[in-house]
């Protein structure tokens, strides 16, 4: 999708003296208060729509509606068409609907394209399907006036020029909840959309409004309700604030609602606070939530709408108001964690149903009180031809309350088309239930129970899977892992199962790769241990292969200070809390693994070659051995999961002039024992050095001596057999060479490769 930025600029008008003043009260009469189109994001719609430019939907952040100027010699709002292209049947003509089952239904005029010449917006009615086509028409008093918008097969379908020039429809939505299963007869306009062509192509947009109504076509008919008197509460800013959190968010208790700023009858704009009383119980937290409201177009004399909510904590900061996006939305925010629950995130339709939803948990090992989150919640919308407007809220929950203590909600357009996504997403409602998975895999119930659901883009598509822990309840403490496809099919199709994972676990990963856990009990860490003293210590990771089509064990290209995805994204979430801050600075990280693994002084100099600043996701350090006939190694690292915000991993060590290296294995390979490794050293007497089998633990399973041919730069095959204390599968590990100095038998430098060590 292409992406653009729209940005009005505002004229400002110095009024000099009483002719001018004059001039200013007669614009003003004619001068209809038009919203700031601000638009920051474009992207190209193809469902349904044709014109002669680029369609695109666009952002609209902006908080509110204001109220411009006008470019010079536009009017704003719908006006009289000339006489001579006014008539319907100068428009059948000029669309050559006769003798077809289609005829022009209505004609208007405005200056749609934001400068002073008139465009008409024509409606065409098929007799047959009651479907409604939208055009709008350029050049009209032209022989061939120019197409430059066209929206068809609008079902009971309705279009009007809105007070801001904009085009508005309504159509049905017939899979929507209000529609769906009904005869079509039944069937009740739902769907409204707005569509600005003021910036060359035709650009559909958001209304900034979330409550009393979501799209500009309700609202422009409920003023004019309010205008005749009905619905006078609209016309308060604390009382619409107080129905939205009435209808949102179920508070039982008397609510209070305390203008905090604005709301005069001169304002555009209020700040509302809506509160509950104290809970009983004894918190110290009273529900409330800072409702922010706009006059309808920025006219004084228009309703209140509420165009957004917050609790003032930065409760969502990840979503710009009025943007446009996909499914999974990525949630970003902080919040107060109860047991690590923060509260509940929703994704709101057109009717306000949920359509999308998840439980927001804090960063693991949180637990309570104050924490940021990070999450992706997938939604599906009922309607497929294009965008439609709508809500991202996230609840903030306490165990006490029966609902929020506080909220945050943002307008948005939402697109139907799902995205492809990194990480974890909420799996949809509709499958998000133990009971329903225990019948799809068989389960006996007296013997298994089904544990949490956990989605994601797993093969790499728009397709969301499944995982699904399933554990045995006899007391054998194993458990079972499966994967599932087509999860919202009537038969979902299993694609990946392992089974008896000792004390296990599993979750998809930030790389949308299954990560597992269990108990290796012969490991150095369990070995002649039992019950609560065994530990889960072994990690593998599974991804989806196109080619082979089905999940293969993979290799975390990571060495240190993590050896597995597992335990890389526990170590990321304690240092995103402050703990281990070292992990981000790639030199720090180098200098640590050389005094771990190599048994270098923690002293020893550690200097960047490349990379390792903020932006960058790779980086070479040279760390210099201080001992006596040391040598200097390069050690290469890269950023957990290529994102810059992360922690330093490292993949790979060699020694700094080339003298010794590993070619085989390669990066990532499985090795068998025993295995061969193949490389360049430099020999004395014929040795090069020590190679080592180290395994998930950190621990030396396998080491053999390396022999060159005569002294000096050499190069190596040397065969290193192996045990694995994990024999139902690979584990991951690494290879490692070490040549040693002559002065005192330190590690003079190394080379270092990750591999996954074969049983």
């Amino acid at each position: 999708m292409k992406v653009r930025k729209y940005f009005e600029t505002h004229r400002v008008w110095v009024i000099l003296g009483a002719v001018m003043a004059l001039v200013l009260i007669i614009g003003m009469v004619i001068l209809i208060p038009l919203a700031l189109r601000n638009n920051n994001t474009t992207t190209t719609l193809t469902p349904t729509l044709a014109s002669t430019g680029t369609t695109v939907i666009t952002a609209t952040p902006t908080p509110g509606e204001q109220t411009p100027s006008p470019a010079l010699g536009v009017v704003l709002g719908p006006q009289p068409c000339p006489t001579n292209v006014a008539s319907t049947t100068y428009w059948n003509e000029v669309l050559a609907t006769p003798g077809t089952d289609r005829s022009v239904e209505s004609v208007s005029c405005a200056n749609i394209a934001g400068n002073p010449t008139l465009q008409a917006l024509v409606t065409v009615r098929h007799r047959v399907s009651g479907t409604l086509d939208v055009y709008v028409f350029d050049k009209i008093t032209s022989a061939k006036p120019t197409r430059i918008f066209l929206l068809s097969g609008l079902i009971k379908g309705d279009a009007r020029i809105s007070y801001y020039n904009t085009i508005m429809t309504a159509e049905v939505d017939k899979n929507s909840t209000l529609n769906a299963g009904k005869n079509s007869t039944q069937w009740t306009p739902d769907l409204f959309r707005e569509y600005d062509l003021s910036q060359g192509a035709p650009t559909q947009v958001a209304f900034p409004g979330i409550y009393p109504d979501l799209t500009r076509y309700q609202a422009e008919q409920d003023q004019s309700l309010v205008s005749k008197g009905q619905d006078s509460w609209k016309n308060d800013p604390a009382q619409v604030a107080q129905k939205l959190v009435a209808q949102f968010f179920q508070w039982k208790r008397q609510l209070t609602a305390t203008v905090l700023s604005g709301g005069g009858s001169n304002d555009v704009y209020a700040t509302v606070k809506v509160s509950e009383p104290f809970p009983t119980g004894g918190s110290s937290v009273a529900p409330s939530v800072t409702v922010t409201l706009s006059r309808l177009e920025g006219n004084t004399h228009n309703m209140w709408v509420a165009i957004g909510a917050a609790d003032g904590a930065g409760a969502l900061t990840s979503v710009e108001a009025r943007s446009l996006v996909s499914s999974p939305v990525k949630l970003e925010g902080k919040g107060s964690a109860f047991e690590n629950t923060i509260g509940m995130a929703y994704i709101l339709d057109h009717l306000y149903n949920s359509v999308g939803r998840a439980i927001v948990t804090g960063l693991p090992g949180v637990g309570m009180g104050m924490t940021a989150y990070s999450m992706q919640v997938s939604y599906e919308t009922s309607f497929k031809g294009g965008p439609q407007e709508g809500i991202v809220e996230v609840q903030l929950t306490s165990p006490i309350q029966s609902g929020p203590y506080s909220a945050v909600m943002v307008k948005v357009l939402l697109n139907p088309e799902p995205g492809v996504a990194q990480g974890p997403v909420s799996c949809p409602a509709s499958i998000d239930k133990p009971a329903y998975w225990a019948t799809i895999i068989g389960l006996d119930s007296s013997k298994f129970s089904v544990g949490t659901l956990s989605c994601a883009n797993m093969k790499g598509d728009p397709t969301l899977q499944a995982v699904i822990p399933v554990y045995h309840t006899d007391g054998s403490q194993m458990v079972d892992v499966y994967v599932y496809d087509q999860i919202t099919a009537a038969h979902p199709t299993q694609l990946f199962k392992l089974e008896g994972l000792y004390r296990g676990g599993a979750f998809i990963s930030g790389y949308s790769t299954l990560l597992t856990s269990q108990v290796d009990v012969n490991s150095s860490v369990n070995k002649d241990k039992s019950g609560d003293q065994l530990t889960p210590d072994l990690f593998r990771e599974f991804r989806w292969s196109d080619g082979a089509g089905i999940f293969v064990q993979t290799a975390f290209p990571g060495i240190f200070p993590d050896l597995t995805r597992w335990q890389a994204e526990l170590d990321q979430n304690a240092v995103k809390t402050g703990q281990d801050a070292w992990k981000n600075n790639a030199a720090q990280v180098a200098q640590r693994m050389a005094a771990q693994l190599l048994k270098w002084p923690a002293t020893a100099t550690a200097t960047l070659v490349s990379g390792g600043g903020a932006q960058d996701v790779d980086a070479v350090v040279q760390v210099k051995s201080p001992k006596p006939g040391g040598m200097a190694i390069n050690v290469t690292l890269s950023r957990l999961e290529g994102n810059v915000s992360n922690m330093w991993v490292v993949i790979g060590v060699q020694s700094s002039t080339g003298l010794l290296t590993i070619n085989l294995p390669r990066q990532g390979e499985l090795l068998s024992s025993p295995a061969t490794l193949m490389g360049t050293g430099s020999a004395f007497e014929g040795v090069v050095g020590q190679a080592f089998v180290i395994d998930h633990l950190y621990t030396t399973i396998g080491q053999a001596k390396v022999t060159g041919v005569g002294n000096g730069k050499t190069t190596y095959t040397t065969p290193i057999a192996y045990t694995s204390s994990f024999q139902a599968g690979a584990q991951e590990g690494f290879v490692a060479v070490y040549m040693y100095s002559q002065a005192d038998g330190s590690i003079a430098t190394a080379a270092m490769v990750k591999v996954m060590i074969g049983s």
